[in-house]
C-alpha cells in the first residue's frame, strides 16, 4: 500500500537527517558553544532561523513523518505502522525530561544563555540525537521487516 511505501520512506528520511545532524551541524553547534562563538547563534543562526522559518520547516517535517504514519496505521492495516509513531513522543519525552529542549531553544534563538544551559546543551546534543536516529532507523527496519 502507498501509504505504508510513504510511512518507511519519511521515517527513514528522518533517521538519515538525524544522523546527518549529529556528524555535521549538531558538532559544529558544539564547536560553537565550546568556543565560546556565541555570536555564531545570536548574530548569524538565529537570524537566519527566523527570517527562512527554519523552526516551522522543521516541525512540518517531522510532524509529516508522524502523520504519515498515523494514516499508515489507519488504513494500511498493519500492526507494524505503529511503530512509526513511537519516535516523535521519544524525542519529545527526551528533550523535556533531560532539559535539553529548552536549553536548545533559548541557544538557537539567539537569546541570552547562561554557562548551565551551554553546558547542559554540550551534554546532551550528540547523544540525544544520535539515540534519536537509532529509534528512527529501528522503527524503519520494523516497518520493512513487518509488513
Amino acid at each position: 500500500m502507498l501509504i505504508y511505501d510513504l510511512t518507511i520512506l519519511a521515517t527513514g528520511m528522518v533517521a538519515g537527517f538525524m544522523l546527518s545532524y549529529c556528524v555535521t551541524l549538531g558538532h559544529y553547534y558544539n564547536f560553537l558553544l565550546k568556543t565560546h562563538r556565541d555570536k555564531g547563534f545570536s548574530d548569524y543562526y538565529s537570524v537566519f532561523r527566523r527570517q527562512e522559518n527554519i523552526a516551522k520547516r522543521y516541525a512540518f517535517c517531522m510532524g509529516s513523518q508522524f502523520v504519515v504514519g498515523l494514516l499508515a496505521v489507519l488504513f494500511a492495516q498493519s500492526y507494524a505502522s505503529l511503530t512509526a509513531l513511537l519516535p516523535l513522543p521519544f524525542l519529545l519525552l527526551c528533550h523535556r525530561l533531560t532539559g535539553f529542549g529548552k536549553a536548545e531553544e533559548t541557544i538557537v534563538s539567539g537569546r541570552f544563555f547562561d554557562e548551565r544551559q551551554r553546558q547542559l546543551y554540550l551534554r546532551w546534543n550528540i547523544p540525544l540525537h544520535l539515540t534519536y536516529s537509532l529509534v528512527y532507523a529501528c522503527a524503519c527496519l520494523c516497518l520493512l521487516f513487518y509488513r
